[in-house]
């Protein structure tokens, strides 16, 4: 089959390694696939570069200022349609699509007009709203109705000016009612059960889950003992989080809590922390920064005794998914896709609550992380591993055929 991913980036973040995955298995089983995106362009490896730094920044300023997110790009979007003239697609895979990058009213009339099936991949909202990619922290429900008078406008993308929630809304209800093959794919039970709700998906052929996967090979539990050794932290119970950036909104005082409270205990962060926050960090939490690879990542879930993530909007949870991987329990909030994701492999607290969150940290540690490694690892297998979970993209395909 020919089939086209698009995606904001490839390789980097968790998406876009999920797009590279696939390429790749697209790849080695025959099938003429395809990869748009901006960060980078290999032509001998079918990844094509969507547009220029230039066009991007200037579509970035179109949407701030119009309202009008994914509406601008029309000459970038334009000249990828010719490559899809020549590609001859069966099926696109739309990502990311919410980076300033592409034409989605274009991209959306160009499948219908070939007969291309489309299968929307819910790695957040954006989607199936007139605006917010994550809707949850405002508590809005205008979504499953008609989006109108955004109380999201500033977050994610914001609009500088204009509210035209309500124009994208209904331009969406037109654009993928009008999609003769048009299927929908949640990344986890929470978010499919959110998209079955959704006016915008009414007309879909399928609205499926399938969980996002992780390498197991990679992520597995390993002896980190040369790790606990560069760090100075032998014989310490160690508490992980991360992040690509830390800020508020990520958790960082939230860690910064539990470092206080904690102060037997080290804290690992990994990933960007700015100047202006590492005032902030106690004496027994480590920085790593950014580490260079998903092998090096792998290591430190594997050196950790507990990970916490205090996000409170997660579709899926990658990070959560390769902590268990790594046999390593997790402490989570109850919210959204991430319980489905931990099951009974460490500790649920709502809302972050402080005492709930220590509590949890220390149950794990009365217990003891071996306690869990065997059953966190399992579960692993069980939901997250690529051949079965890809597996399911390409019966799918094979659906398409029929």
């Amino acid at each position: 089959m020919n089939i086209i991913q698009v995606n904001s980036h490839t390789s980097y973040s968790s998406i876009g390694r999920t797009t590279s995955e696939m390429h790749e298995v697209l790849l080695a089983q025959g099938h003429n696939a395809h990869v748009f995106c901006i960060n980078e362009s290999k032509e001998e490896n079918n990844i094509h570069k969507v547009l220029s730094f230039f066009e991007y920044r200037i579509n970035g300023i179109h949407s701030r200022i119009t309202g009008l997110q994914a509406y601008a790009s029309w000459l970038p979007t334009k000249r990828m349609l010719r490559k899809w003239d020549k590609i001859k697609p069966d099926a696109v895979i739309l990502r990311n699509l919410h980076s300033d990058y592409v034409n989605l009213p274009l991209l959306l009339d160009y499948c219908n007009k070939n007969d291309v099936a489309v299968i929307i991949v819910l790695h957040d909202c954006w989607f199936f709203t007139g605006h917010c990619a994550l809707y949850m922290a405002i508590n809005c429900n205008k979504w499953k109705t008609m989006c109108c008078n955004c109380p999201g406008l500033k977050n994610g993308n914001p609009s500088w000016f204009f509210d035209r929630s309500n124009k994208i809304f209904k331009d969406r209800l037109k654009q993928f009612g009008a999609l003769n093959k048009l299927y929908v794919v949640g990344v986890s039970k929470w978010i499919t059960n959110e998209a079955r709700q959704s006016p915008i998906f009414a007309k879909a052929k399928e609205i499926l889950h399938i969980y996002n996967w992780i390498s197991l090979d990679i992520f597995k539990p390993k002896d980190t003992y040369h790790l606990r050794e560069k760090h100075g932290i032998e014989n310490d119970f160690v508490i992980l989080g991360v992040a690509q950036n830390w800020s508020r909104a990520k958790g960082f005082f939230v860690f910064v809590d539990i470092a206080h409270r904690l102060k037997d205990f080290k804290v690992v962060l990994i990933g960007n922390i700015k100047k202006e926050l590492q005032k902030y960090m106690p004496e027994n939490v480590i920085a790593t920064g950014v580490l260079s690879s998903t092998s090096e990542l792998a290591d430190y879930f594997s050196m950790s005794d507990v990970f916490v993530n205090p996000t409170l909007q997660e579709t899926f949870g990658k990070v959560t998914a390769e902590a268990l991987s790594c046999g390593t329990p997790c402490v989570v909030n109850d919210t959204t896709a991430t319980p489905e994701i931990v099951g009974d492999c460490g500790y649920i607290v709502h809302n972050n609550n402080i005492e709930q969150l220590i509590e949890g940290i220390n149950f794990i540690h009365v217990k003891g992380k071996q306690h869990f490694v065997e059953k966190c690892r399992n579960r692993a297998e069980a939901l997250f591993d690529k051949n079965k979970n890809i597996s399911q993209y390409l019966q799918l395909f094979n659906r398409l055929k029929r």
